[in-house]
């Protein structure tokens, strides 16, 4: 898994519809889901020419050489196996080397498919111990905007000052 002068990247990407529209508004993001379709999937929705999706498991552990600024994932946990949550959590936290924006909801589509019904509560605590820290002024604003609660972002703990 590659950093490539990538800002961002978006874990359970599916078919790229969120990476595709960051990148349409000038982000660099990378994307990755462990759909083993993901590469075919997003080059049908990205511009030609454009990087694809590329396939990555959050259960396994993966190799990140360079963190990324922020590191994306959307309702992606409820689905993780209990037993591979603890990997996952730690893989997003070796993703990211400032920020996490991360929800847990489980759609009403998708509630036919084995997950596990979240709170907070059972997620803030994992990321709590890989440094990290719920962000209350942005995860209050998100709450807002996307009129849910099941949503957060989280701060990497004693970070330096960005000097643009």
């Amino acid at each position: 898994m590659g950093h490539r002068g990538t800002d961002g990247n978006r874990h359970g990407c599916g078919a790229s519809y969120y990476v595709s529209q960051w990148r349409s508004r000038g982000l660099a993001f990378a994307g990755y889901d462990a759909n083993p379709h993901t590469p075919d999937l997003s080059g049908m929705l990205l511009p030609e020419g454009d990087a694809v999706c590329e396939v990555a498991d959050l259960t396994e552990e993966l190799d990140i050489p360079t963190p990324f600024d922020i590191a994306v994932c959307k309702d992606v946990l409820p689905y993780i196996p209990e037993e591979s949550v603890s990997t996952a959590i730690g893989n997003l936290a070796r993703l990211s080397s400032h920020f996490i924006l991360l929800s847990w909801n489980v759609t009403e589509s998708m509630a036919t498919l084995p997950h596990r019904n979240m709170t907070d509560g059972d997620i803030i605590p994992h990321f709590e111990k890989e440094g990290y820290t719920v962000e209350k002024y942005m995860t209050a604003r998100l709450h807002v905007v996307l009129k849910r609660k099941d949503c957060c972002v989280l701060t990497r703990q004693n970070l330096p000052l960005i000097d643009y």
